[in-house]
């Protein structure tokens, strides 16, 4: 993205620290003196200073932040990811990056839930996916030392479009779970980088994924993030001019084939990882999962009483060997229906999945409370009985006022 790094560094200047926060920093780098190399730019005075502020200014906490984040970049080798080549599932199905610049002349980058994560996490190694993320972090890293070469002033914050109009697949396990690091990998080791991320598309079940990721995020980092409404392009357009964002968020960039999504420019986008490229099958980090067997020509239901109204479903299944049909029905209840029988509709229509290739895994956002009857159906089969793994949870709504009230502020601001 950037050109060859050129033009000297700003200076630094102390004046803007009171004589007790200059003390402090004084304090640090005598403390810190091994692990800071000359020369590095993120070990520069103006990002070391950064340790403090994320510790509040506790000298011991922050030298010992500094000092774990050196050790896990140089386990991660770090300083030669940006030669490091990713495997190639992950050059041809991951999507994201950096597209342009925001006025205040940060780096943009654009990240999207369209990417077919549980594809990846069955596709490649979990260190390689880390490692991908590590290096976009790195690349980031790259843009801010020349930008800030470049306008000699410090550029030292990121601003991110987020858009999670596909974030239901953020629930899956092993996918939660790994975003759950990167977002610890983010604060921990590049504390202080984020200066503002614009939610967009955001589904109903954004309180949430806010509810699950928001203990792992700093105070101040919270207090960067917008959730914006339909006229997101808009609020983007004030913060960054329209020829840096992308045309189908509202901006007028597109990549050399005049795509509006910049696929040529951010990778694909939402293409599914051939399931032939896996390298496990199963339900991935799933050891409460529950075996059933289903025989030929049966049908077989597990039910699920949601006493709240939305409330989300969440489920996983797989197969072995063969493939199953698989449904969600709403049921009434006998005394409910004026005939007195028992009555059912289809909320997730029957299907037949190749859970057998790789786990099937969705979400349900139930509007009203019920009974849900999971239906794994294997009556087109006159020969086969099938063995199946599946796990099912509910998660009630967000009603907690704290998590509320966040996320108002974050559409209001």
């Amino acid at each position: 993205m950037a050109e060859a790094l050129s033009g000297d560094l700003p200076p630094e200047p102390m004046d803007d620290l009171s004589p007790e926060k200059q003390k402090l920093f004084l304090e640090f780098k005598d403390q810190a003196a091994s692990l800071i190399v000359k020369g590095k730019f993120l070990h520069e005075d103006h990002f070391l200073k950064k340790w403090l502020i994320a510790r509040n200014w506790d000298v011991s906490k922050a030298v010992a932040m500094f000092a774990e984040s050196e050790k896990f970049k140089k386990e991660m080798d770090v300083d030669h990811l940006l030669d490091w080549e990713p495997p190639e599932v992950l050059k041809q199905y991951y999507c994201g990056g950096i597209i342009g610049h925001a006025k205040d002349g940060s780096p943009v980058k654009l990240a999207a839930t369209n990417l077919d994560m549980k594809g990846l996490l069955m596709a490649c190694r979990r260190q390689d996916v880390i490692k991908n993320r590590l290096r976009e972090c790195e690349l980031v890293v790259k843009e801010l030392e020349a930008q800030t070469r470049r306008l000699g002033v410090w550029v030292d914050k990121m601003t991110i479009i987020f858009d999670q109009s596909h974030a239901s697949q953020m629930l899956w396990g092993p996918a939660r779970d790994i975003n759950t690091y990167f977002a610890k990998m983010l604060e921990s080791n590049y504390p202080e980088m984020l200066g503002k991320m614009f939610v967009v598309n955001a589904p109903a079940i954004f309180p949430l994924l806010w509810k699950l990721f928001r203990p792992f995020l700093a105070e101040e980092t919270k207090n960067k993030i917008f959730v914006l409404g339909g006229d997101f392009q808009k609020v983007i357009a004030q913060h960054i001019d329209e020829d840096q964002f992308p045309a189908a968020y509202g901006g007028t960039k597109v990549d050399d084939n005049g795509d509006p999504m910049c696929s040529g420019i951010l990778g694909p986008q939402g293409l599914k990882v051939p399931e032939e490229l896996y390298l496990t099958e199963g339900l991935v980090g799933c050891d409460d999962a529950v075996e059933i067997e289903i025989g030929f020509n049966e049908k077989k239901t597990v039910g699920i009483d949601v006493q709240q109204p939305g409330s989300l479903l969440k489920y996983e299944f797989s197969t072995k060997g063969y493939d199953i049909a698989f449904g969600i029905d709403l049921v009434a209840p006998a005394d409910a229906c004026q005939n007195g029988a028992k009555t059912r509709r289809h909320v997730l229509p029957t299907a037949r999945y190749n859970s057998h290739m790789a786990p099937e895994v969705g979400t349900l956002l139930c509007e009203t409370a019920g009974l849900y009857e999971l239906v794994f159906d294997n009556s087109f089969s006159w020969t086969r009985g099938k063995r199946l793994l599946y796990r099912a949870e509910l998660l009630p709504p967000v009603q907690d006022a704290e998590t509320s009230a966040e996320i108002d502020r974050m559409r209001s601001a």
